[in-house]
């Protein structure tokens, strides 16, 4: 698929893991190993940002404590057991399964066993999707032939030549492509059409650009051409939750970014937010998170940042 290519990779020193400035790492670790670039050169819709080879122990555990990129994840687990912490479930990540997921939906991972082994890979996406979110996929390791696709994704992404880069990004579409292809828990055959799912998840995405609240229920469902209670059933069958709820997630997780950014004060998120008073934002925030947005700061300290390169390089780092 890509050519073998005989560049040294450079070793660095640092305790990081998957989008490292922001998680708080416990314990020694065993191997973190990073390929990444800042330049938006993909293929097809798909432009793939940083790969990440793992092999951690028990002591590793990921917490996110800042504001995250606003990319898409997949995570290949090949040995062990991880735990995935999302906003509104929690997903053992067990060899041979593989997932899509928001960056921003991740509250935290972690090493559920001896050990896990795994590939993380970050990237954008124009187009639809291969699968849905935090869909769980099961398809047969071929360790191999795999380990050997994801280094040369890997030492193509660190190339500073862009159609290298883009073979990086075409190699990250070949394989999960195959992944999906050879899936040992294909969807129900009465399960959503991919069609439908795809709506849903356009709605997501303009759910994103409307975080005033001013969008009704039966004006999303006409915008997704179903009747109200189509959609409240699909809606709950791709994320997990009623779309009301979900909108209200969704506008107070902006209110606690803008928050820890520093960026707003309260009256001017409820007013930005769709909240009647900046008591009423208060009482929400409150419910969602456990304490009140004037709790919340402006962070001013990070673990080192990997990904501070300089435009146009890329960089790898093995603890």
């Amino acid at each position: 698929m890509l050519s073998t290519a005989s560049n040294i990779w450079q070793l660095l020193k640092y305790c990081h893991g998957p989008s490292g400035k922001n998680h708080i790492y416990f314990g020694t670790p065993m191997r973190n190993e990073y390929s990444g670039t800042r330049d938006a050169t993909g293929l097809a819709g798909l432009t793939l940002r940083t790969v990440w080879n793992v092999e951690q122990g028990p002591a590793y555990d990921i917490w996110r404590t800042g504001p995250v990129a606003d990319l898409l994840i997949a995570i290949r687990t090949h040995r062990g057991l991880g735990r995935l912490v999302l906003r509104h479930r929690t997903l053992d990540l067990e060899p041979g399964t593989f997932l899509l997921v928001r960056n921003s939906a991740i509250q935290r991972y972690h090493c559920a066993a001896k050990v896990w082994a795994f590939w993380w890979f970050e990237f954008s996406a124009n187009g639809s999707l291969p699968c849905g979110l935090e869909e769980l996929i099961r398809s047969p390791l071929q360790r191999p032939s795999e380990s050997a696709a994801i280094g040369e994704i890997m030492t193509a992404l660190r190339s500073p030549n862009t159609l290298r880069r883009m073979q990086a990004s075409a190699g990250l579409g070949w394989l999960m492509t195959g992944w999906l292809a050879n899936r040992s828990n294909p969807p129900a055959a009465k399960g959503l059409p991919l069609q439908r799912r795809e709506t849903i998840e356009r709605v997501v995405q303009t759910m994103h650009t409307r975080l005033d609240g001013s969008w009704t229920i039966p004006a999303m469902a006409t915008s997704a051409g179903m009747s109200e209670r189509l959609f409240r059933n699909a809606f709950a069958a791709v994320t997990g939750i009623p779309p009301k709820l979900f909108y209200w997630r969704l506008r107070l997780d902006a209110a606690k970014e803008h928050l820890r950014l520093g960026q707003a004060s309260i009256k001017d998120l409820a007013s930005l937010l769709g909240f009647s008073s900046p008591f009423h934002l208060s009482r929400e925030f409150k419910r969602r998170f456990g304490v009140p947005p004037s709790a919340m700061l402006r962070s001013t300290t990070c673990a080192p940042n990997v990904c501070a390169c300089t435009p146009g390089t890329a960089r790898s780092y093995q603890d």
